[in-house]
């Protein structure tokens, strides 16, 4: 785990490259951090409100401590603010990373009982540069944001300046679970501290996503987030719980960008698209098996099931004829790529789908996984997004709710099949197509980020829908037949 840890955090300096705090990165080229750090970094007013210019030096310190990487900020919190969400910053690196740099595997800290988890964290001291760990307990809310936490540094004292903006490691979650915020200032002799936690760290990344907008119709709208570019390891290692070789061969793929559908396509968008001018099909307007509303929500937000892939793809050939712009099918691998977000635990969360309370994905969750607790099935799908816990992308419902469509002909594995992102495509016209993703009616391990399933392209059920993904500006459409 420490080596782990290690290739993910970051020391962030001052010009004088004394350490102003820690961050860690977040995805391919982002790092997060406190606000407050950055304020030290660049000797402005702890109390900035405007996002401020100008580059800060950061190291990966236990990869190389003499190389300094620059950066700029892209996403400002203010310290002081009447949000909710506060003292955070988001920084791009100007240059690539480490080659062996690791984004974290962040996992959801909503409704789980942290208290009395034991946990570490990487900062760094102006007596040991390359990094020290702390070693502490998380123990109650403070606030809707914050969450207290005790800890001691190996030499017995307390958490200080440079370990705001390090990650939380939760020993008993193995994950991240928040950030280290700061230490009690108003309390200098004390060893309390706080960290922000992965809900409002995720919130303040989704934000920075970009995000693009189509009108389908007044009132209805699809949201797209660009997918950055990068590469990944696809499919599941041999000790991941309930994996199987159809997951295998691991491999490493690289991706371009492209822009992905926030939520799975609703009823409400399914609806407008099917009425318009077919291409090669006709479109049911209103296929789904679930019609009615949902804890006080409309049931057109609820993700369209009970369609075939045929119908998905006429579903983006019509969009694409309206918009003008390339809608299509996500490949299997950007798929997966979109779903684990920089992570490689069995899921975006972490290890398992904990939940007692059911918040986390919508699953058949009366049947654990791991160390999971069984809790309520809903059987049934839920609205998009009603679980408010996007990946470190920005996307909800990845995992559960409702199958998704892939491009993909369906391979029994993963041997021979291609690096470059494109889909897998056989010469057999009539071969079954891949879903990925899992539904509400999947059993957890169907909903891992590397679990696979597959039907004819002509099936429908109301365990069945999609999501749209849409070509970068400028790029061709990458379908690429892969003959065998």
């Amino acid at each position: 785990m420490e080596e782990y840890w290690k290739l993910t955090s970051v020391r962030i300096n001052k010009a004088n490259q004394s350490v102003a705090g820690a961050g860690f990165l977040i995805a391919d080229r982002h790092i997060m951090t406190c606000a407050h750090v950055i304020a030290y970094a660049l000797g402005i007013p702890l109390d900035t409100q405007e996002q401020p210019e100008g580059e800060v030096n950061l190291v990966f310190a236990a990869i190389n401590l003499k190389k300094i990487y620059k950066s700029k900020i892209v996403k400002w919190y203010p310290v002081t603010s009447n949000q909710r969400i506060r003292d955070i910053a988001v920084l791009k690196l100007i240059d690539k990373p480490p080659k062996t740099a690791t984004p974290v595997s962040v996992i959801s800290s909503k409704n789980r009982k942290l208290w009395e988890h034991k946990f570490v964290a990487l900062g760094f001291t102006q007596t040991i540069p390359r990094g020290e760990f702390a070693r502490g307990e998380i123990l109650e809310l403070v606030g809707d944001n914050l969450i207290q936490i005790e800890g001691t540094r190996k030499t017995g004292g307390r958490i200080e300046p440079g370990f705001s903006g390090t990650a939380i490691w939760d020993l008993e979650l193995k994950g991240i679970v928040g950030m280290a915020a700061r230490e009690d200032v108003k309390r200098p002799d004390s060893k309390v501290a706080f960290m922000i936690p992965t809900e409002t760290l995720l919130e303040a990344w989704s934000d920075l996503a970009k995000l693009y907008l189509d009108i389908l119709a007044e009132g209805i709208e699809l949201e797209l987030l660009e997918i950055p570019g990068g590469s990944f390891w696809m499919g599941a290692p041999n000790d991941e719980l309930k994996s199987n070789d159809r997951e295998r061969p691991r491999h490493k793929v690289n991706i371009s960008s492209f822009f992905m559908g926030r939520y799975p396509i609703t009823q409400a968008q399914w609806q407008v698209v099917a009425q318009w001018n077919p291409i090669e099909r006709e479109l049911n307007p209103d296929p789904s098996e679930f019609k009615k509303s949902y804890q006080g929500k409309t049931r057109w937000t609820r993700p369209v099931e009970c369609v075939s892939w045929e119908e998905a793809k006429e579903f983006c050939n019509r969009l694409t004829k309206r918009t003008g712009r390339k809608y299509r099918l996500p490949t299997e691998a950007e798929w997966e790529y979109a779903c684990r977000a920089g992570t490689t635990t069995p899921f975006h969360f972490g290890e398992t789908l904990i939940t007692n309370t059911n918040d986390f994905a919508n699953y058949k969750s009366d049947h654990p996984y791991g160390n999971d607790i069984a809790s309520d099935y809903l059987s049934e799908t839920t609205p998009v997004g009603h679980f408010r816990v996007p990946n470190n992308f920005g996307l909800y419902d990845m995992h559960g709710n409702v199958w998704e469509w892939c491009e993909d002909d369906w391979h029994y594995n993963y041997e021979k099949a291609p690096t470059n992102g494109s889909a897998w495509l056989s010469s057999n016209k009539n071969s079954e197509k891949v879903l990925r993703g899992g539904s509400y009616h999947s059993y957890p391990w169907f909903c891992r980020s590397a679990a696979r399933n597959h039907k004819m392209r002509g099936y429908r059920n109301e365990n069945y829908g999609f999501r749209v993904v849409r070509d970068s500006i400028g790029e061709v459409n990458r379908q690429m037949s892969m003959w065998e």
